[in-house]
């Protein structure tokens, strides 16, 4: 197995277990807040480690405002709601609202950028909020279901 396919593996485990390992220090009573920042500076850390080791450390000058304007609001947002998700719905929903970005990117760029609508990504659209409507409406169900059965004393509906 070539270096390539486990630094993938390596990438989709520790994203896999972020939601996880976002409960258990929140039960720790750390925020949200804090851990989006050590997540950040963690990852910072690496990335900076492997840019040094690679030579890959040079930037415009001219290009400063922007990285700050895309650190402070794109990552620092993405970090704190998904933690903030992941507290307040839980790490398996995080990650299911998580995976709608791309929804958000097509729709954006078509009413921002004005982007061509194409036949791929509008079925992109669909499955996403149709796997979304799916996951909601078995949790409503499950939870109909349970009312119903704690009131009437058996499993029927």
């Amino acid at each position: 197995m070539s270096l390539g396919y486990v630094l993938i593996l390596a990438a989709a485990l520790s994203w896999g277990f972020i939601g996880i390992f976002g409960r258990l220090v929140f039960s720790e009573g750390i925020s949200p807040m804090e851990v989006a920042f050590w997540r950040a500076l963690i990852a910072w850390g690496f990335f900076g480690l492997q840019a040094v080791i690679r030579g890959k450390t040079s930037f415009a000058v001219r290009d400063i405002p922007y990285l700050l304007i895309f650190s402070q609001l794109g990552i620092t947002l993405f970090y704190v709601s998904y933690q903030m998700a992941v507290k307040l719905s839980g790490a398996a929903f995080a990650a299911v609202m998580l995976y709608t970005a791309p929804v958000w990117v097509i729709l954006f760029s078509y009413f921002l950028f004005r982007e061509k609508l194409t036949l791929i990504k509008s079925a992109a659209v669909v499955l996403v909020i149709s796997g979304v409507a799916l996951m909601v409406m078995t949790a409503v169900f499950a939870t109909i279901y349970e009312k119903n059965s704690n009131k009437s004393g058996d499993n029927a509906l």
